[in-house]
């Protein structure tokens, strides 16, 4: 009934307010609400009938006819609106339902936006988990300077930091969009007594830059601008070492092995001011896009502090990375380059440029994670990068890519989609179509994104192989649901796994083959030595089979990191070597149980 509906001004602002946080081509607004007088019907000229008319006689002249008439119906159909909408306000209307609502259980706001929901969700097929924040496709509402002015939080620093983002993200990605339900259910879900941590996936130096451009930018998701732990490295390099610093950032020194008195007293200083924190869990970048394995120093230091904590993992997928030349260069062996200033300034011209086209960019998080004194450490580590895991989304970029590279019988973009999804993944659309060079050892790397959706089935699969055996289970930290009866004998499964796997036994098998042929106490410095013994190798997969001969004690590694020598099972690498081999037949799967 009436005494439970929204009145008009209500419902104006609920539709506003809904549309301005899942925002559309351009934000709603109101022109005007009054009576049938001269300001009215200027109004009515100067947004609807005035420009209406002269587009459609400038595509009478110069455009499609067909442009035209579309353009005069809709004009038209503003004009019946306008003339139409006084009958709803000067009329009340009392709807009495069949079946009536218990007042007292009855949200009218909520009811609106109920249906402000149905509307973006149905009739305009928009996504409340892809909503767009930045890049070429986002239409800022106002200026970029005023823009970053309004927002409420941030210092100068961060301002200036955010407008330059604003330019540079539209000039370099097609569209960049977060997932607004999890993070809106994620905070809801943090005790306001507790520590906010946020702890983002590390593919790119831009991943720092995104979550505080994203809390800049959406302030309703009640997440304050972090205190971001940054490499040591960064606050070396003239100039911009400093701005990093008023933007928010502390610096440490990794790879210690050891307690870092600088680094506590800064966290504990963090901690008793009640300031949001972000670090990364995996320490670097993975060049690979692997998930790498958790470090626990600043959850350590947290913890030593007392204060109980909520670890929110925040994972973002790329289509293509910022870093891929230089990551080109490292997976083909080079060491990694000095962080400087120049580097910075020369990707930004080749941005400006138009060389950079990045395409899609997405953000979701994870549930919270609870942190106390009481919190095991090497379990939670666990459970952040398994968050981290399920909430990376391949997009048809990767997957189009990889069927280019492995052309499957009865594998099409379809399939491939359908089964990820079957298994709890989520595939995004990209606007990359697949014509963009990409280079081998890159496009090796995509995959990572989507393939550890079928990690469960391929360690059923070859239960007794010890490269795919070492492999997976270094590299699966989440859960993944078994998919349908029936999945485990399809054939389309088997050639995806003998194209996941295949060169990753090629690769073990090759490393093997290389050590034996290596005589002398110091048979290998690096994996780095072997690639040029092993044509089409994925440095990765070398890394990861020296740790395994660590593990199964046939090398071992020698002091000071000066490589590795044999263990006291060295004579078990010729059968370590043949075991490894890609076993013929593969393709029949066991059962997955």
């Amino acid at each position: 009934g009436k005494r439970h509906s929204c009145s008009v001004r209500e419902n104006i602002d609920v539709i506003e307010g809904y549309f301005r946080r899942y925002p559309l081509d351009r934000y709603p607004h109101l022109r005007y609400t009054g009576p049938d007088n001269w300001r009215f019907r200027l109004r009515h000229w100067q947004w609807h009938l005035g420009p209406g008319k002269a587009l459609a006689a400038w595509l009478k002249l110069f455009g499609s006819e067909k442009k035209r008439r579309q353009v005069e119906r809709l004009t038209g159909q503003l004009h019946y609106l306008n003339t139409g909408f006084p009958y709803f306000t000067h009329c009340t209307f009392d709807f009495r339902p069949s079946m009536p609502i218990d007042g007292a259980d009855f949200e009218k706001k909520a009811y609106i936006e109920t249906v402000c929901c149905g509307v973006y969700r149905f009739l305009m097929k928009k996504d409340e988990r892809e909503v767009p924040f930045a890049g070429r496709k986002h239409r800022g509402f106002e200026g970029d300077l005023r823009w970053a002015a309004s927002r409420p939080q941030g210092n100068g620093a961060i301002r200036a930091s955010a407008y330059l983002a604003r330019k540079v993200l539209r000039r370099s990605a097609d569209t960049i969009t977060f997932d607004r339900k999890a993070f809106e259910a994620a905070r809801r879900a943090i005790p306001d007594d507790t520590l906010l941590v946020i702890v983002p996936t590390h593919r790119s130096y831009l991943d720092s830059i995104l979550c505080s451009y994203l809390f800049f930018a959406y302030p309703e998701l009640g997440i304050a601008i972090p205190h971001i732990a940054a490499a040591q490295e960064f606050g070396k390099i003239p100039l911009l070492g400093k701005v990093i610093r008023q933007t928010q950032a502390f610096y440490v020194q990794r790879g210690l092995g050891r307690e870092n008195p600088e680094l506590t007293r800064q966290i504990h200083d963090l901690v008793s001011r009640k300031q949001a924190l972000e670090f990364f869990i995996e320490g670097t970048r993975s060049r690979s896009r692997q998930a790498l394995k958790p470090r626990r120093g600043i959850l350590k230091c947290l913890q030593a502090s007392g204060q109980a904590c909520s670890i929110l993992p925040i994972s973002i997928s790329y289509d293509r990375l910022p870093e891929e030349n230089s990551f080109q260069r490292e997976l083909s062996g080079a060491p990694k380059p000095k962080m400087r200033l120049g580097g910075l300034l020369a990707w930004i011209g080749r941005v400006l440029r138009g060389e950079i086209r990045l395409g899609r960019i997405h953000m979701t998080c994870g549930r919270p994670l609870p942190m106390v004194a009481e919190s095991d450490l090497n379990g939670l580590s666990l459970q952040v990068m398994a968050e981290l895991q399920a909430g990376l989304a391949p997009t048809t970029h990767h997957l189009r890519s990889f069927l280019q590279k492995h052309p499957l019988p009865g594998v099409g973009l379809d399939w491939l989609k359908s089964a990820i999804e079957a298994r709890g993944g989520r595939v995004l659309e990209s606007p990359l179509k697949g014509e963009e060079k990409i280079a081998p050892t890159i496009a090796a790397t995509f995959h990572y994104q989507w393939s550890h959706y079928f990690f469960p089935e391929a360690l059923a699969a070859f239960p007794e192989h010890p490269a795919i055996q070492h492999f997976l289970r270094g590299n699966l930290y989440m859960e993944v649901p078994t998919p349908h009866p029936g999945a485990e004998s399809d054939e389309r499964l088997g050639s995806v796994l003998q194209a996941l796997f295949q060169p990753l036994c090629r690769d073990y098998f090759g490393t093997a083959e290389a050590l034996g042929e290596r005589p002398g106490q110091v048979p290998l410095r690096s994996a780095v030595e072997l690639l040029p013994e092993i044509p089409g190798a994925h440095l990765p997969h070398l890394e990861a089979c020296l740790e395994d001969l660590v593990a199964r004690e046939i090398l071992v590694p020698l002091p000071k990191g000066e490589g590795y020598g044999w263990g006291p099972k060295a004579q078990d690498l010729n059968r370590y070597r043949e075991a490894c081999r890609w076993p013929e037949g593969a393709a029949r799967l066991a059962a997955v149980g």
